[in-house]
């Protein structure tokens, strides 16, 4: 076992551990910071811990911030939601060349329009507004080919009672095969707000890309104090022209609870942006449901170049490729060369 697949071993054991972890207590101490952003993360029932491919990732999963292009930003506001809250994101992350991906974002939630009343009286005095923020820093480098590490520190802050606090994200992804990736990461493993204890949340996920252009995606979840649970997606894609793909996403959240959430959404991407919308139910049946708009930005080359999703080769590039080369060597180098797995074992197989 290399040293690469052995790192990649004892940080799943970790976080293996850690949603073993269990205890009578409730602690649902900011709940805003685990309602996920991200249109496209979102249709997918939040199954994005192996599978987070653009700035969203610092939330998701760190560690894939290592795996993005150059530079990319991603813009999300959600309407519809029910109390009269709200949540929006903005985060950039920018990779250098053997240095690493570095992100910064800024996730806000709240509630406006709150009645404010003096005494026990039919109307009230006044309204007031309650507004939750937390600003994270990101880094994440890849250690050798196919795994990545990540780390957040993070700084909250609200305004009713002028709390802060602070909060540490750590995640690990391992990709063995280019159809195959594996991913673990821990939210608020040291969460302080106030006087109270950020609970940790747990996730471990895998993400597979099946016949080219479909992506399933898997979480298994555990936040601390509470029962755990699951979430899985899917998305499909295709390529509308040489500079143009577009998705469609449906996914399931909360699998082990009664009361599960259907999730479903789209996104048409282009060379340098894309926008995506996300319709959500909540597992909360009076919460109801609400809808997610991300605008995302991109700029340069992935660290690990895929041939799927939104990277993966134009089919036109691949018919004339076939045309110039000959059908025999094609499918040797388009279909061999570009799948190591399958090459593999094939080799395997001769005698």
């Amino acid at each position: 076992m290399t040293s690469r697949v052995r790192l990649a071993v004892i940080s799943i054991l970790l976080f293996t551990a850690l949603m073993a972890t269990s205890a009578d207590a409730q602690n649902f101490t900011d709940p805003w910071l685990r309602m996920g952003i991200g249109a496209k993360a979102m249709a997918m029932g939040t199954a994005q811990t192996a599978s987070a491919e653009d700035a969203t990732a610092a939330y998701w999963n760190p560690a894939a911030l290592a795996t993005l292009r150059r530079f990319e930003a991603s813009l999300m506001y959600t309407a519809g939601m029910r109390a009269e809250r709200n949540l929006n994101y903005v985060g950039a992350a920018l990779r250098f060349e053997d240095i690493g991906t570095f992100s910064l974002s800024w996730l806000n939630a709240g509630i406006t329009g709150i009645q404010q009343r003096a005494g026990n009286t039919p109307n009230p005095d006044g309204t007031f507004d309650v507004s939750n923020n937390s600003f994270q820093m990101s880094y994440a480098r890849t250690l050798g080919t196919g795994f990545a590490l990540g780390v957040s520190g993070k700084y909250l802050q609200e305004d009713l009672s002028d709390n802060e606090g602070y909060g540490l994200d750590g995640g690990v992804l391992f990709r063995p095969w280019d159809e195959l990736q594996f991913g673990a990461m821990a939210r608020d493993i040291a969460g302080k707000h106030g006087d109270d204890d950020v609970p940790y949340e747990a996730r471990i996920g895998v993400g597979a890309w099946a016949w080219r252009a479909i992506l399933l995606s898997t979480d298994l979840i555990k936040v601390e104090n509470q029962e755990g649970t699951a979430a899985l997606g899917a998305a499909y894609h295709f390529d509308v022209n040489e500079n143009t793909n577009f998705y469609l996403a449906a996914g399931m959240n909360d699998l082990l609870h009664d009361q599960r959430a259907f999730t479903a959404g789209f996104g048409i991407g282009f060379r340098s942006f894309a926008v995506q919308y996300a319709y959500l139910t909540e597992p909360e049946e009076f919460l109801r449901e609400n809808h997610r708009l991300s605008l995302n930005f991109y700029f340069g080359e992935r660290e690990w170049p895929s041939r799927y999703g939104p990277l993966r080769r134009p089919r036109h590039e691949a018919e004339v490729m076939m045309r110039q080369e000959g059908p025999k060597e094609f499918i040797h180098r388009y279909i061999f060369e570009g799948n190591p797995s399958l090459k593999l074992q094939l080799e395997l197989l001769r005698p």
